[in-house]
């Protein structure tokens, strides 16, 4: 099955083959410019794809921008496509990896805040892929991995598009997920951690 979207002025692709998700960076580098986006080669010999510059005033700003693909898939297809084949700052890559997936629910039917989308790169049960520039990581059924999701932001980080703080705040979370294990298991962990702030905000009350 192959789909080729347009989205938002972006181009977004998901090629699955034999149940594996295939992220096609030469047919993005051959057909950039024909779709409409600004191909520059870079000093080291790599591809920055841009985004679509037609009717954009300023189409770029002071902070350092790369190309990125984040997938996985969950459910039937939960996991957001925000930045599938986008061309983002570091700030806007660790907001995506920190954000919550909002896959979870209270007992009020309320989203349980906490469930970060590094978590379900690392630990769904389906297939996923990452890309940052022209390194690649793609995963199949049952090999999802924190060990991907480290080196994923290891490469980022490498290049200076993530401070100290969010490359350690990243790690952390990582470390979290590899506790976590499974992508199932991310609900009761949340309720945990929900228990443990009710309990002290209890004791706290009492006292």
């Amino acid at each position: 099955m192959e789909r080729l979207i347009i989205h938002n002025g972006r181009l977004s692709y998901q090629i699955v083959t034999d149940g594996r998700f295939i992220n096609p960076i030469d047919f993005i580098r051959e057909n950039a410019s024909k779709l409409g986006f600004d191909v520059v080669e870079e000093g080291d010999g790599n591809y920055d794809y841009g985004e679509k510059t037609e009717g954009v005033k300023n189409p770029m700003d002071k902070e350092k921008r790369a190309f990125v693909s984040i997938y996985c898939k969950i459910y039937t297809e939960n996991f957001s496509d925000e930045l599938i084949c986008h061309r983002a700052t570091g700030t806007e890559i660790y907001d995506f990896l920190m954000k919550d997936a909002g896959q979870y629910f209270d007992e009020n039917s309320k989203p349980l805040p906490g469930d970060a989308n590094i978590w379900y790169l690392g630990t769904n049960e389906k297939f996923g892929n990452l890309v940052y520039k022209e390194k690649r990581w793609n995963w199949g059924f049952g090999e999802s991995s924190f060990d991907i999701v480290e080196a994923f932001v290891q490469a980022i980080y490498n290049d200076g598009l993530f401070t100290e703080e969010q490359y350690q705040n990243l790690m952390a979370k990582i470390e979290e997920g590899h506790q976590i294990k499974d992508m199932y298991a991310i609900g009761n962990h949340l309720y945990r951690i929900k228990n443990e702030q009710n309990r002290k905000e209890n004791t706290n009350y009492a006292v």
